[in-house]
């Protein structure tokens, strides 16, 4: 019952501080690895607003350079106009297709004689400009959430850093518990080992010289009486078979090669 309650009581140790080494590395590790996902999901949607933003630029430069071609009596200042809306399409690319429609349908209802057809295109201008003010104001909200998250996650990889000695000394402190542990464990082992075989191996000097005389004494008995009586000294054999343990016989074997008697 004591082996067992020992066994459980050290394996309950050992896990308690495997726990204390795991807990005390996972904490910092995880609040780090969470604060890292949360840049870099504030820095995601800020991509995806700002080519949202990028694709608005794109739309109106586009619009642009369909109203100036519509123009049917361009003027000098509304040619170097077309010659550099041209080119910024060329460096910003095309709009969406769906977007380039939506473009030349206002511009279209813009350059109408219609007065409700032109109100139409000023709705849907207004409405860009709209969606445009959007983009803005998220990105204003992104970039502040950006910079607030980077500086928390500055701080964390700080405090971490901090830590990183006392956690060391810490493992360094389990690890010799640990060691200390196993060494009693295999010293309680070695010790029970040696109980057993010590008996055996290392007989003390006096209980040696004593034995030999038994044996030496006991065999002069059988050869001198051998012959006379020999139902005695079958009986004293019989005795000694049934209260002699391995561990006397053996001893006795011993003896018995140094008395050259086998």
């Amino acid at each position: 019952m004591d082996k067992g309650w020992n066994f459980y009581r050290d394996s309950f140790y050992i896990l308690v501080i495997t726990c204390i080494i795991v807990g005390g590395c996972a904490s910092p590790l995880g609040r780090f690895n969470k604060q890292e996902k949360v840049v870099e999901n504030i820095e995601r949607k800020q991509t995806e607003n700002t080519d949202q933003q990028v694709e608005s630029g794109r739309t109106f430069v586009y619009a642009a350079d369909q109203a100036l071609q519509k123009d049917p009596q361009p003027t000098k200042h509304s040619n170097v106009a077309k010659q550099m809306t041209t080119r910024s399409i060329t460096a910003l690319g095309p709009p969406q297709a769906e977007n380039a429609f939506k473009s030349d349908t206002m511009i279209t209802d813009l350059l109408s004689d219609d007065p409700d057809t032109v109100q139409k295109g000023q709705a849907e201008l207004m409405t860009m400009d709209k969606e445009l003010i959007a983009i803005q104001n998220r990105n204003r909200v992104l970039n502040s959430q950006l910079q607030s998250a980077q500086v928390q996650l500055k701080a964390i990889n700080q405090e971490n850093a901090l830590n990183a000695t006392k956690y060391s000394s810490l493992m360094g402190k389990v690890y010799w518990i640990i060691g200390i542990v196993i060494f009693l464990g295999v010293l309680g082992v070695a010790l029970k080992v040696l109980n057993v075989v010590a008996p055996f191996a290392i007989p003390s000097k006096g209980a040696s010289s004593t034995l030999l005389k038994v044996v030496q004494g006991l065999q002069k008995v059988r050869d001198q009486h051998m012959g006379e009586k020999p139902e005695m000294l079958k009986q004293i054999d019989d005795h000694m078979r049934a209260h002699l343990d391995k561990k006397d016989r053996w001893m006795i074997a011993q003896a018995k090669q140094k008395l050259h008697m086998l």
